[in-house]
């Protein structure tokens, strides 16, 4: 998968078959165990994708209510301990900020850590 693709998980825990996989663009997923749902991410929170082409979709009543189990039950993993959230790095709390961040993504020079910058 390419530096920069945004996925989500969307099979239960553990189960057999193909997973699920989100992405913001369609950059030739070709694997047996991978089934691709490319806007999964933006109508998980209910709404249509208003967009033209093939991108457009519908409001879907089912990814919202499976992103509410997926959320739900990451949660409790987070709470009970049993999955950790990458930690944090802290940013300038500016557009400067943003820019570094950008920046240190598109050069490669972060792995394993969550960039945040809080914009007001």
């Amino acid at each position: 998968m390419r530096r920069g693709s945004l996925y989500l998980e969307a099979a239960p825990p553990l189960a057999p078959g193909p997973f699920n996989f989100s992405s913001w663009l369609a950059d030739g997923i070709a694997r047996p165990t991978v089934r691709a749902s490319w806007l999964m991410v933006l109508t998980m929170f209910g709404g249509c994708v208003a967009l033209d082409g093939e991108y457009a979709c519908e409001a879907s009543a089912a990814d919202r209510a499976l992103s509410a189990t997926i959320f739900a039950a990451t949660q409790t993993w987070l709470d009970n301990g049993r999955i950790k959230s990458h930690p944090i790095r802290v940013l300038d709390d500016s557009c400067a900020g943003v820019i570094q961040g950008v920046d240190i993504i598109r050069t490669g020079a972060i792995s394993g850590q969550k960039l945040v910058v809080r914009v007001d």
